[in-house]
């Protein structure tokens, strides 16, 4: 009896909840099927918008299926393979750059840098989600007693999935679309991201005032110590600057997608065919009003999304743009900036060892034409 319920307790320690792992997969199945729709339909989901198209439409023409099928499952994991789910080294890079000089065509002779909202400079590729999600349905769908130890491996790359999501392009610009299970565990990743965000600006405006300086300086330099040292002087004077550009671009963004959500909240709410746009100058300001009748019924939906998610997002983004503000407002002072700047080149050499790696050939250049 007692060998008996010493081999039970073994497999109950051994063994995980299976009410937790029946709840991951289900999280994942949802994760899949949304970015395969996502990957299906680029623009959104054609229920979305039917009602702006259908009367040019055949009457006939019968509507476009939006439920997933093995066969395109399938097809997107067959993408996947064949790395057409991958963003490349250079597409990446160019996409992380927060400073970027315009296309040629577009800034003539200009070499000033223009600053890429944070929005634009998100991932669109599926390909790292993909593969984590594979691994977690390797590991916990053809089993009926999970261990802990391949429990805590699955975990982990559900963890990673929706790590990676929640910095993903579709998180933000059609944060509106996510299922609502599927949003709920995005804002935990993005709030637990958001925590350390302050931090790293600094950080990312150092790197790339290290890649302007690679591309544009002309003077020669003996040794690394010089360079990070001119890079340092520049980095003291450029830094407020650049943060409140950033700090100004980021809250026009989060502006915009608060009067997006409005705007939503309004059309649920009035009858868009009264609607009557009026624009108002008071103290030398011109305000846009727009008036509308009320819905003798306002709507629990719009576009394919509740009302209630609308409220959400309006809400998130009035508080982003007060800590953004409260963020601006308190740019360090230069010793602050110097302190941070202590740690300049463990940034290059951990974070970035292919632009510390450029430095050194850069110096090497230089020297040879001292």
């Amino acid at each position: 009896m007692a060998t008996s319920a010493k081999k039970n307790a073994k497999a109950k320690q051994e063994t995980t909840s299976t009410s937790n792992i029946k709840k991951l997969i289900g999280l994942i199945d949802q994760l899949e099927e949304h970015i395969i729709k996502r990957h299906k339909f680029p623009y959104g989901l054609p229920s979305a918008y039917a009602e702006h198209y259908k009367a040019y439409l055949p009457e006939q023409m019968e509507p476009i299926s939006e439920e997933m099928t093995d066969n395109d499952r399938k097809w997107f994991y067959e993408q996947l393979d064949q790395g057409l789910l991958k963003e490349s080294p250079e597409q990446k890079a160019l996409r992380q750059q927060a400073w970027r000089l315009p296309p040629p065509l577009l800034r003539g002779k200009s070499e000033i840098y223009i600053y890429i909202p944070e929005e634009d400079r998100l991932a669109r590729h599926y390909s790292e989600i993909a593969t984590e999600i594979r691994k977690f349905k390797n590991l916990v769908s053809t089993k009926t007693r999970i261990f802990k130890k391949t429990a805590q491996q699955a975990e982990k790359h559900f963890e990673e999935a929706f790590r990676l999501y929640s910095k993903h392009y579709d998180c933000s610009f059609y944060i509106y679309t996510l299922p609502e299970d599927i949003y709920k565990q995005i804002r935990q990743s993005q709030l637990a991201r958001n925590s350390h965000k302050k931090s790293q600006r600094v950080k990312k405006t150092y790197l790339s005032l290290v890649q302007r300086f690679i591309t544009s300086n002309q003077k020669t330099y003996s040794s690394m110590d010089t360079v990070l040292g001119a890079i340092e002087q520049q980095a003291i004077s450029k830094i407020p600057e650049y943060l409140t550009q950033e700090y100004n671009a980021e809250i026009e963004h989060c502006l915009r997608k608060k009067e997006e959500a409005e705007y939503f909240l309004f059309a649920a709410r009035n009858d868009l065919s009264t609607a009557e746009v009026k624009e108002i100058e008071e103290y030398g300001k011109k305000t846009v009003i727009i008036q509308a009748q009320n819905r003798d019924q306002p709507l629990t939906s719009f576009a394919g999304r509740p009302i209630e998610r609308y409220k959400e997002i309006r809400v998130f983004y009035q508080k982003k743009i007060s800590a953004l503000e409260t963020q601006k407002s308190k740019i360090r002072t230069d010793d602050q900036r110097m302190k941070l700047l202590n740690s300049a080149k463990s940034w290059l050499k951990e974070s970035e060892p292919s632009l510390y790696d450029a430095l050194n050939i850069f110096i090497e250049k230089k020297g040879r034409k001292l």
